[in-house]
């Protein structure tokens, strides 16, 4: 099932933003206070009306999830300067936040030819199962050197070196992803956000780290 993330404002349960990724959804609600993040099913954009024609950056929006993610209009006396403020500081960062995400994203995409990043476990499991110094190697190793016609100690190599690429890769943008999220957290305003991304773009591009 796929979701949809809408940052709520606990004290008056109104919507502050709205994500399709949850690590931005985490990172949002550890730097904003008293929110949390509440994933609803994006089905709930296609069968019901009032969600699919709804803009949640701009109409000002309550949920309630007691039973069940329900909509409704804020009152207006729940509009505050307060409230504005927490709704424009969670945009701003949510959008920050994405950016980075996507160009992480990137070479993760860029680092396997078909399959999507998932398919690390099978070959884990299938590197796990062999044992090139005795010769021994499991069934979905030959099988994939039988259908490349190439040596069982080849696809075993081939394998490792596509599985330690992708870890690296993961742990390497996990590490980047926590080190400007706890920054972007911290911004005090967008020229902040836009120093920080900065920052990002010349670890990205200049001092080619990730």
């Amino acid at each position: 099932m796929n979701f949809r993330f809408l940052i709520l404002d606990l004290e008056i349960e109104a919507v502050v933003c709205i994500t399709d990724s949850a690590a931005c959804a985490n990172s949002l609600i550890t730097g904003l206070l008293n929110t949390k993040s509440v994933p609803v099913p994006t089905y709930y954009w296609n069968r019901f009306p009032d969600w699919k024609d709804k803009n949640f950056d701009v109409d000002f929006i309550k949920l309630t999830d007691d039973t069940g993610p329900e909509i409704s209009n804020l009152d207006r006396n729940l509009i505050t300067g307060e409230f504005l403020s927490k709704r424009k500081k969670a945009i701003s960062r949510r959008n920050v936040l994405m950016t980075v995400e996507r160009y992480l994203e990137i070479p993760l995409l860029n680092s396997v030819d078909y399959f999507d990043n998932s398919i690390n476990f099978y070959i884990k499991s299938e590197l796990d199962g062999s044992s090139p110094e005795q010769s021994k190697y499991s069934a979905g190793i030959i099988e994939y050197a039988d259908m490349l016609s190439i040596a069982p100690d080849q696809a075993f190599n081939e394998l490792k070196f596509l599985f330690e690429t992708q870890s690296r890769l993961k742990i390497k943008n996990l590490a980047v992803y926590k080190k400007y999220s706890e920054r972007i957290n911290q911004s005090k305003d967008q020229s902040e956000l836009d120093q920080f991304l900065k920052d990002f773009y010349k670890d990205c591009f200049l001092n080619a780290r990730f």
